[in-house]
């Protein structure tokens, strides 16, 4: 800023100073008065021009910080937005959690009736393994008994063909020696 004639008025707060409104002395000299207002008229533009220039560089150095808290608001908006519905996605899977932790409970009582199942068939299955193990044993001793039945006729009946061979040896032998 310039440095303003001592002629000059402090306006406001901001510190504008203004050069004072020539007051009007009666005839003086037209010359000197007119270079009093040119100079007066050329410290205030160039004080204008001034403070024009230090305004514009504020309201650049303004939209730029607006551009980058305009940007750090979208991207606080978009990591909001994403939250969101990120919180929405889980209070909807968290609403869900009591219907699963109920199906959870019944498929492990499920569980546990199968297994209670499974040891009675279990149970049953060895027993029925007993059960063809003890048939499989009586077939088997039938079957020897069988065996030693027929092998039992077998030896009778050859005791019988022996004996009647034998008696009927006996009996030509008896006619051979009763005949002599």
């Amino acid at each position: 800023m310039r440095n303003l004639s001592s002629s000059t008025v402090v306006v406001g707060d901001g510190g504008v100073k203004l050069p004072r409104s020539p007051v009007y002395r009666g005839r003086s000299s037209g010359a000197g008065r007119r270079r009093r207002l040119e100079s007066a008229g050329a410290d205030l533009l160039s004080h204008y021009q001034d403070e024009w220039a230090s305004l514009h560089a504020a309201n650049e150095a303004n939209a730029k910080a607006a551009r980058r808290c305009d940007a750090s608001i979208a991207s606080l908006l978009a990591g909001a937005e994403r939250d969101w519905r990120d919180v929405a996605a889980l209070q909807a899977l968290v609403a869900h959690l009591p219907r699963v932790s109920e199906q959870v409970a019944q498929v492990a009582g499920r569980l546990a009736e199968l297994e209670s199942s499974f040891s009675r068939a279990e149970v049953a299955l060895l027993a029925l393994e007993d059960a063809a193990d003890a048939c499989e044993m009586g077939r088997r001793r039938e079957e020897e008994w069988r065996k030693a039945r027929e092998y039992e006729e077998r030896r009778k009946k050859q005791f019988a063909e022996l004996s009647s061979e034998w008696v009927e040896r006996g009996n030509i032998l008896k006619e051979v020696f009763n005949g002599v």
